[in-house]
């Protein structure tokens, strides 16, 4: 084991051994000092480099041992006190925690404890007692203050309080390289504990500014790019981009013109590993990329480019790794949310809702509200699958284009989609944020049905869906349509959290789409009287009744009008 202390002194007492060593720079608590002999000083410079070499041999087995600071210093301080002299050894530091602890050896008192624990100390002064002569030295990391060391030693040893504070100096450098990987660890993990509380924040782009600004504070970035997909917007991408950690550019504040094209053209494939285009496109010249990753798989989530004025060291590396770690998790769970959110509301719904940090209690607590429902299913399905298409897979995609395209139609229309029994899809009107009028809600669900119907029978152009058009099984394609405008309970439902609504309404909504025929659409004579005079986009709506029918496991008949278009929307 090579030591490191001592350089220049070392030299001089092995080349020139007449000339005495130059005093250390510490104020000497002395009135007067006696200049050593050249003996003496050699002397002193031998004991130094062997109390160097001691302390590096105990902090050695301490490292190879695996120990614990509390550890370390419960073997350190009693040897290196014995070895300076001493006969008690204290330290204040924060341990791997970063909780302020005071690590001893041999007897303090709490005077002398509460002492060496103030932001100024006396390197060399008297103990409370006055029995003892007190050493002290700051522990600092690369110029950081971190705590301080001080070794208690018989009687009044002011006279030599400068060899002393030597010795106690060179103990203290080999100790701050043992601080320096618990501070760089306790920082780290403060850094994380940050991180983790910034990103806690349920609005997915605050939480990631407020983190983006913590780790400016700790490493010294000028550029960070974040680039991230959205699995509930269809795969789309977004980026955020900062300079001296302010957000600069962002889709819905501030596009930026090149990368918005960039992300039109290339998609997801953007966060691929090999694609090395953002960069460029930023003018961002020599940025460290880092792909973020799911650990549960090799997807890329997004991706993040940093710059720094002067490089990153191998800490700071580690810092902006540990930050891409914690932006991916945060990730996951931004689009396990979205995913959740995406079966009911549209991407435009979403996005507001997750403004909002307490936006399940402000808007999807169940409430009860006037909402209007369609129930929209598709004629003769049975026949379809069983006589016509016949293959497992053609149903299930036809089935599957059918249903998103009729839930986008709701989306686009305000509503929001509740579930899809069977082949009928069910939608509700209103909810999540109520901030139409009833007859608003029913006009709505009036024109989404116009447009489901046109959207069903534009499907028969496709070549796949064909034959069901030309046989003479069924018709063609088309949708019985019931809508109903009724009080229900709206809202987070069950163990999986479903949005949805309960009322004896849902049931007379299902029923009165039962009684729909081909291509028909059937609307409560209550429904019916909230539209009052049409207006737009329905004004060319035809209806004839009311018409009453009696249906199962409902006690009055019901009331009810044929709705027709005289052309497609």
């Amino acid at each position: 084991m090579k030591p490191r202390v001592l350089g220049k002194q070392v030299k001089q007492a092995k080349k020139k051994p007449a000339k005495p060593a130059a005093r250390p720079a510490r104020k000497s608590t002395r009135a007067k000092a006696t200049r050593p002999s050249a003996d003496a000083t050699a002397l002193e410079l031998a004991h130094r480099l062997a109390l160097n070499s001691f302390a590096d041999e105990v902090l050695e087995e301490c490292s190879r041992d695996k120990m614990s600071l509390r550890a370390t210093l419960d073997r350190f301080l009693p040897a290196v006190a014995a070895r300076l002299g001493a006969d008690a050894g204290l330290v204040w530091t924060r341990d791997e925690q970063l909780a302020l602890e005071c690590y001893e050896s041999g007897r303090w008192s709490d005077d002398d404890r509460a002492a060496l624990s103030r932001d100024t100390i006396r390197p060399a002064a008297r103990a409370a007692d006055g029995r003892r002569t007190i050493i002290a030295q700051p522990l600092d990391v690369a110029g950081r203050r971190v705590g301080v060391a001080a070794f208690a030693f018989k009687g009044n040893r002011l006279a030599d309080s400068d060899t002393l504070a030597a010795r106690v100096d060179i103990v203290c450098e080999q100790f701050d390289d043992v601080l320096a990987s618990i501070q760089q660890a306790g920082f780290k993990q403060e850094l994380i504990l940050r991180l983790q509380q910034a990103l806690k924040n349920m609005v997915f782009d605050r939480g990631v500014d407020d983190a983006v600004s913590a780790l400016g504070k700790a490493i010294p970035l000028r550029d960070l790019v974040l680039i991230y997909q959205d699995d509930a917007g269809g795969g789309s991408v977004s980026y955020r981009i900062y300079r001296n950690g302010v957000c600069t550019h962002a889709p819905e504040s501030r596009p930026h013109k090149h990368l918005h094209e960039l992300i039109e053209r290339e998609g997801p494939a953007l966060l691929d590993h090999s694609r090395a285009k953002i960069a460029p496109v930023l003018g961002i010249a020599g940025a460290l990329e880092s792909v973020l990753i799911s650990g549960l798989s090799t997807r890329a989530l997004g991706k993040i480019l940093a710059t720094a004025d002067n490089g990153l060291s191998t800490f700071g590396l580690d810092l902006l790794r540990v930050f891409a770690e914690c932006v991916s998790q945060r990730l996951v769970d931004y689009n396990r949310e979205r995913r959740h959110l995406s079966q009911f509301f549209g991407p435009a719904v979403i996005n507001e809702l997750l403004q909002d940090p307490s936006y399940t209690e402000t808007y999807l607590s169940p409430r009860t509200e006037e909402v209007a429902l369609i129930y929209a299913d598709i004629n003769s399905f049975t026949k379809i699958s069983e006589q016509i298409l016949h293959d497992p897979g053609k149903i299930g995609r036809f089935v599957d284009r059918w249903s998103a395209g009729a839930v986008d139609i709701l989306w686009n229309n305000g509503g929001v989609f509740d579930k899809m029994v069977g082949d009928c899809v069910i939608g509700i009107f209103g909810p999540p944020f109520f901030r139409t009028t009833p007859r608003q809600r029913i006009t709505a669900a009036v024109k989404a049905s116009r447009e489901i119907l046109a959207f069903t029978i534009g499907l028969q152009s496709d070549p796949e869906l064909a034959p069901i058009a030309a046989s003479p099984v069924v018709p063609g394609l088309g949708v019985a349509v019931g809508l109903n405008l009724c009080p229900a309970s709206v809202g987070l439902f069950g163990p999986n959290h479903d949005f949805t609504a309960f009322s004896s309404g849902m049931n007379a909504t299902a029923r009165l789409q039962s009684l729909a025929g081909f291509r028909e659409i059937l609307i409560m004579d209550s429904a019916r009287a909230a539209l009052g005079d049409l207006a737009a986009p329905i004004r060319d709506a035809r209806f004839e009744g009311p018409l009453e029918s009696p249906v199962k496991n409902v006690a009055r008949p019901l009331q009810y009008h044929r709705l027709s278009f005289p052309s497609r929307p």
